[in-house]
């Protein structure tokens, strides 16, 4: 629904709800909730802060039982899961964390825990690990790095656990809910705890303990199983101490096991193709040769061997939407006639268009999971995470008259696998046997990290009676992170031809040119998966930061204070990762290309193993031709690449180029025959028979790789000026001046295809400038409580994903800091609880909602030099060789307009002890642009959940719905570049010369693809909880 119907509802409610309150002669007051996002404890009314908090009792109503929720109750932020489910991100204030660290620190009692993935663009799994044992969250908006350290670029989101009670007590939940759709998925939750006392008085405990198994709401349409459910527990020990007046601590233990299986996500089929734009024909970055292609295509000597119509036709059918399709001419598709256009981009030998899916969102209802199985266990779905987490906590306080003195230090120890298709483009074919999946490519996910964090904060605060007072502290922290992957990206499509670009004709030797061909490759990922398991490559990352902070309070005139905050930043991060013997050979550790380029024409692994062929090294370091360019007419080994093998590759592995030099030459192509066939007589050094032979003890099937480092120091200071005005005891008037920086570092993305290499893996610091109007204010006896803020946030060098040439001519992805963007935003949050005898029952009613009528890119340029890149953002000004492409005027991704949510209870009295009540929960959100192009965007939410409840002194019973219209809107949406999904290489061997040489030019095409994260159904459940003992 668009934002005209909100305009017409909103007012109406707001209308009704004053007419009604100003009809009442007796209030009740809404309660007041104390915080301690400045690190102290006070009114949420006296922060000068744009601050919202919810405590124990909403948080086990409502069921909220990670950051997803949380961001649910939350206008200011959204949360999206992307490439994996380590690819999880939170949009703060409309801007989004699409690369680099989040925009968002996370912290448990004062414990700054957040982290980064390695391999995707989010903060990694533990962003989103399960809340156990909550007493209160505590979210707070704008630049926080003073308060909340190196994380907080735009706000922090902090946990405050439950300490141990004073008197003996025990309590008991349960959760079950069943999915209201086909499937009728069950989800299951249990808690228990248990606290008191111990050794008199000295010491208090709480221990507590979660048990979850909830089963997937969708299917995988391939494997026909669940998808997206999980299931593990949790357990929480807690001791809490006063000694004597003024020394507390407060220890406390977590241990986490879950797993998870992959999300549900569907693949967003194109539905039109857009032109490339001239611009990058004038650069050279686009190419075509329409002469190869019309004879492919139209094949005129109707030559089966020469050319494969139907294949090109059937992989460019499978990519469109059939809505799409039928608006085509049917001529267009049919390869026997002249008017034959190979659909979805037209093929690898021209980049003319590109497919891509465009406007909005199917809904959930409309879209079908094909995640492909794990080819190491056929048949069967990737296992998605498995996560064991031990996190420890100390809190020592020294509370003197006129200051305190407080130490905060933690540990955290996470370990978890990760395993998922990334492109959910399984194809169900016969072919693929016991596999399944009979797609020719795919792009498998495996990562295991161990990930372990320190973090010291000490400071000291004064609560002088004077005008002046202050904290001043210092924060150590440091993160390792191993990371090992036995990723595999097997592409089995492509065409490779030998062709004269002088006559337009093809090579005249049999089987020169099968056309497009295509085999599942599912077995070549399995035979590929055992050599990965022995040797996974490495992306580790060290980081080392402190800082020292403090903040001043003057007041400078009654009811006036000037306070200044400031964090100075010292940040070293060290990142390791692979370097390759030969870069520019053709993918990475995980590249697996047994079509294309490489060998012609695709066939079963068997069959090719058959023939003598074998996985060898893509390192090549064998030449027929001399320097000169005289034709040797045999294979030497190439001493000039052989020479550009970095010294530590030579180091740390010295056998691995005489092992490439033994293996031999690389086989390219057979006839018909089995003869080995290269230009002008030249055939490849074989053995005996003439056939390349299986190297015993197994042959390296991937780019041989050797260990590098990388190294990057920064330090900066953030600082924030606020001024305060207490206009009277409810009315609290603010605005602040603030300077955020997210550091520099290194982006491992792309450390796969291209290796470890600095200059195009190195980003420096993004920034921001925030301006912020606010206030917080009672009305009628603490009856309203009503705030808001206005901000305005000058954001500067964005990190964003280009691509650039490679000295080998390859296409390669690079992060460079270019965009520029602005955001004018307001919100505001209405709580009212109504007179008590208002239909003879107590109401309380609140209403949220953030407005960002500007959020756009101002100055947002990259160089590229992907014609598929261009065709997306539709323009390229020519620069040298490379386009340069404008994102400016285009709206932030992944950031809504508007963005409200409601809140209604109704409680009445049955008895002395026993009250029942109903509540309800109302979400709505604009529709939100998915990427930097705008060109496709998820649609409006509209979303009610429903309560019904009874509550006693210990105990509360309650019926639940959650999603109560069912709306299957799509929310988040996630994509990259179709590995898995889209990918041909190919390349011709342009024979043209005199003499014949054979120079091989190498297309790739592939589109950007997006997948649909399917939303949740209707789900009705119970919710039980009973306590004893205490007070």
């Amino acid at each position: 629904m668009g934002w005209s119907w909100m305009k017409r509802v909103l007012p109406g409610a707001l209308i009704f709800f004053l007419a009604i309150s100003w009809s009442l002669a007796a209030w009740s007051q809404v309660e007041e909730i104390v915080v301690t996002v400045r690190k102290k404890g006070e009114n949420l009314q006296d922060v000068p802060m744009s601050v919202s908090a919810m405590g124990a009792a909403e948080i086990e109503r409502k069921g909220i039982k990670d950051i997803a929720d949380i961001a649910q109750f939350s206008t200011s932020l959204q949360f999206d899961e992307s490439f994996a489910q380590s690819d999880t991100r939170i949009a703060v204030r409309g801007l989004s964390p699409t690369r680099g660290r989040q925009n968002v620190a996370l912290l448990v009692d004062g414990v700054d825990v957040s982290s980064e993935a390695i391999t995707s663009s989010g903060g990694s799994l533990l962003l989103n690990t399960r809340l156990v044992d909550i007493q209160r969250i505590e979210v707070v908006l704008g630049p926080q790095m003073a308060l909340y350290g190196r994380s907080a670029f735009n706000g922090a989101i902090q946990y405050i656990t439950k300490d141990a009670a004073d008197e003996f007590e025990a309590d008991f939940k349960l959760d079950a809910s069943k999915a209201d759709n086909s499937g009728g998925a069950r989800q299951y939750e249990a808690i228990a705890g248990v606290s008191g006392p111990i050794f008199g008085d000295a010491l208090g405990l709480r221990l507590n303990g979660a048990l979850w198994d909830d089963e997937g709401f969708h299917r995988n349409q391939i494997t026909g199983k669940r998808i997206g459910g999980g299931e593990g527990y949790g357990l929480a020990l807690t001791l809490n101490s006063d000694i004597g007046d003024n020394l507390s601590f407060k220890f406390r233990a977590e241990y986490t096991d879950d797993e998870s299986q992959p999300s549900a996500q569907a693949f967003l089929k194109f539905n039109t193709e857009l032109d490339v734009p001239q611009g990058a024909f004038d650069a050279g970055v686009a190419e075509c040769f329409p002469d190869f292609v019309d004879f492919v295509a139209t094949n005129p000597a109707n030559i089966p061997d020469y050319a494969n119509n139907q294949a090109y036709r059937d992989r460019g059918l499978r990519l469109l939407d059939p809505a799409y399709v039928a608006t085509l001419d049917p001529a267009t598709l049919n390869p026997n006639l002249p008017e034959f256009v190979i659909p979805a981009g037209g093929g690898p030998y021209c980049e003319e268009r590109t497919p891509v899916r465009v406007g909005r969102v199917p809904d959930g209802d409309s879209l079908a999971v094909t995640l492909a199985p794990d080819p190491t266990t056929p048949g069967v779905d990737y296992q998605g995470f498995d996560r064991e987490m031990f996190r420890l906590s100390f809190v020592a306080s020294y509370e003197a008259e006129s200051w305190s003195l407080k130490s905060m230090t933690g540990l955290t120890h996470d370990d978890n696998i990760e395993q998922q298709d990334t492109n959910a483009f399984a194809i169900a074919s016969p072919d693929a046997g016991k596999f399944l999946d009979g797609n020719p490519n795919t792009f498998g996910f495996n990562n295991s990290k161990a990930t372990k964090q320190f973090s010291q904060d000490i400071y000291a605060r004064t609560s002088l009676d004077g005008p002046l007072n202050g904290t001043l502290g210092a924060l150590y922290w440091r993160e390792w992170v191993d990371n090992r992957s036995k990723s595999i990206t097997a592409q089995g499509s492509g065409s490779h031809c030998f062709w004269n670009s002088v006559s337009g004709v093809l090579f005249d030797i049999e089987n020169a040119c099968p056309g497009y061909t295509e085999i599942p490759v599912a077995p070549y990922q399995q035979a590929g998966a055992q050599f990965r398991k022995l040797k996974p490559s490495p992306a580790d990352r060290d980081t080392e930061h402190w800082s020292i902070y403090g903040t001043l309070d003057f007041e400078f005139a009654e009811n006036w204070t000037l306070a200044f905050d400031g964090r100075y930043n010292h940040e070293k991060v060290d990142v390791e990762g692979p370097i390759f013997f030969d870069p520019g050979a053709s993918g990475g550790p995980g590249g697996l290309n047994p079509c294309g380029i490489f060998f012609r024409p695709c066939q079963t692994f068997d069959d090719w193993q058959a023939d003598g062929n074998w996985f060898a090294d893509k390192f090549f370091p064998w030449t027929d031709e001399a320097v000169d360019g005289t034709d040797l007419g045999a294979f030497v080994p190439d001493e000039a690449l052989l020479a550009s093998i970095p010294d530590l590759c030579r180091q740390q592995d010295p056998d691995a180029v005489q092992r490439s030099i033994a293996e031999g030459p690389f086989q390219i192509e057979r006839d018909a025959e089995g003869i080995p066939v290269w230009n002008n007589g030249v055939v490849p050094v074989l053995d005996a028979d003439g056939k390349a032979v299986l190297t015993p003890g197994g042959p390296d099937m991937f780019n041989p790789w050797c260990v590098d480092q990388e190294g990057n120091t920064d330090s900066w200071f953030s600082p924030k000026v606020r001024l305060e005005w207490a206009a009277g005891d409810d009315m609290l008037f603010y605005v602040s001046w603030s300077r955020a920086r997210k550091p520099g570092g290194f982006s491992l993305l792309t450390i796969g295809s291209s290796g470890l290499n600095r200059e195009l893996a190195e980003f420096d610091a993004e920034k921001m400038v925030v301006w912020e109007v606010g206030a917080n204010t009672n009305w009628f006896e603490n009856t309203i409580v009503l705030n808001g803020s206005v901000f305005f946030q000058d954001f500067t060098d964005k990190q964003a994903l280009t691509s650039a040439l490679g000295n080998d001519g390859r296409l390669i992805s690079k992060i460079e800091n270019a965009g520029s963007a602005e955001v004018w935003g307001s919100e505001i949050s209405i709580d009212w609880s109504p007179i008590t005898e208002f239909l003879g029952g107590n109401w309380r009613t609140s209403l949220g909602w953030t407005w960002l009528p500007v959020r756009e890119y101002t100055d947002f340029v990259i160089s590229s030099t992907s014609p598929t890149t261009s065709a997306h953002a539709r323009n390229c000004t020519p620069d040298g060789e490379l386009c340069s492409i404008s994102y400016t005027g285009k709206k932030l991704e992944n950031s809504a307009e508007n963005s409200v949510n409601g809140f209604v209870q109704y409680m009445i009295p049955l008895t002395a002890s026993v009250s029942t009540y109903i509540e309800t929960d109302v979400f709505w959100q604009s529709k939100r642009f998915v990427g930097i192009t705008n060109n496709l965007w998820t649609d409006s939410i509209l979303e009610f959940n429903l309560r019904i409840g009874l509550e006693g002194e210990r105990w509360d019973a309650l019926l639940y719905v959650d999603n109560l219209l069912d709306d299957d809107t799509v929310r988040s949406v996630g994509g990259g570049p179709g590995l898995g999904c889209c990918f041909i290489l190919a390349s011709g061997l342009d024979v043209a010369g005199d003499p014949p040489r054979p120079r091989s030019a190498v297309m790739v095409d592939l589109p950007l693809f997006n997948t649909a994260f399917l939303p949740d159904p209707r789900i009705i459940g119970a919710r039980i909880s009973y306590s004893f003992g205490g007070g």
